[in-house]
């Protein structure tokens, strides 16, 4: 079993995060967003996303969701799938926390774009893949 910082690092070092709804009245769509603007450990992630994008909507309709990081090497292939509620947040504060320069390519007014919001997500459980053997995975 990896120790919290290996799965933190794992995590870190994975170049796109698939997210995927869970609720049944939800229909399945999954998306490839770049890697989370900000976090904390493996219990939050934050994500930049339009606010008009069906993503969005989804949440709120049903937030609860699938985060997934994986990576295939020559001859090991490793995941770890965390499942949670995803939140849509439009505090200026935080918005202006997570803001990236690149953001300004889709996000002309800056932080204080009405199109840009922030998607949290607070994991409630977790599992660890590798070697076809999966563990759960303790969030503290």
């Amino acid at each position: 079993m990896l120790t919290p910082q290996q799965l933190e690092a794992f995590m870190r070092h994975q170049p796109v995060a698939f997210i995927a709804p869970t609720d049944q009245s939800t229909p399945s769509n999954q998306r490839a967003p770049l890697r989370p603007c900000g976090r904390h450990g493996m219990s939050e992630f934050y994500f930049s996303v339009n606010a008009n994008a069906l993503p969005a909507g989804q949440y709120q309709q049903g937030p609860n969701v699938n985060l997934y990081f994986f990576r295939k090497g020559l001859f090991r292939y490793e995941s770890v799938m965390l499942s949670g509620r995803m939140e849509i947040l439009r505090d200026p504060e935080l918005k202006k926390d997570l803001w990236r320069p690149k953001n300004r390519l889709f996000y002309h007014h800056g932080s204080d774009d009405p199109n840009y919001c922030i998607l949290k997500f607070t994991t409630t459980e977790g599992r660890y893949y590798c070697d076809l053997k999966t563990e759960p995975i303790l969030i503290s």
